[in-house]
C-alpha cells in the first residue's frame, strides 16, 4: 500500500511538471495526455466512481495505446499520421473514462 502511495506521488509530481513542457513538442503533448488520463483513472478508482473491473479495463486500454505508441516511435520518431492516430485513440480513451466514471456504478 505504501508503494502505491509513493508511486502515485511520483506520478503526480511528474504530471505537475509536464504542463510547462506540454505546449512544446507535439510528442510531449501525447505523453502529458497519457499521464493525465492515468491520473483520472486513479482518481476514479480512489473516489469509488470506477469499479475495480472498470479501472482494470481502462488500464488495459491505456496499455494498448502505449504499446502502439512504442511501435510508432521505434522508427524515426512520430510521423504526422501516427500522431493523429494516437490523439484519436486518446480521445476515445478519454470518452471511455468519462462514460464509465459517470455511469452510476460505484464500488
Amino acid at each position: 500500500m505504501k508503494l502505491i502511495g509513493t508511486a502515485f506521488l511520483v506520478l503526480f509530481a511528474l504530471a505537475a511538471a509536464a504542463p510547462a513542457q506540454a505546449h512544446g513538442a507535439p510528442d510531449m503533448r501525447i505523453d502529458h495526455r497519457q499521464d493525465r488520463q492515468h491520473q483520472r483513472i486513479e482518481h476514479g478508482r480512489q473516489s469509488g466512481a470506477l469499479t475495480a473491473r472498470e479501472a482494470a479495463r481502462l488500464e488495459r486500454r491505456s496499455a494498448r495505446i502505449e504499446h502502439v505508441e512504442q511501435r510508432y516511435r521505434a522508427t524515426n520518431g512520430l510521423q504526422r499520421w501516427e500522431r493523429r492516430d494516437l490523439h484519436r485513440r486518446l480521445n476515445g480513451e478519454s470518452r471511455a473514462i468519462r462514460r464509465l466514471a459517470h455511469n452510476g456504478r460505484c464500488r
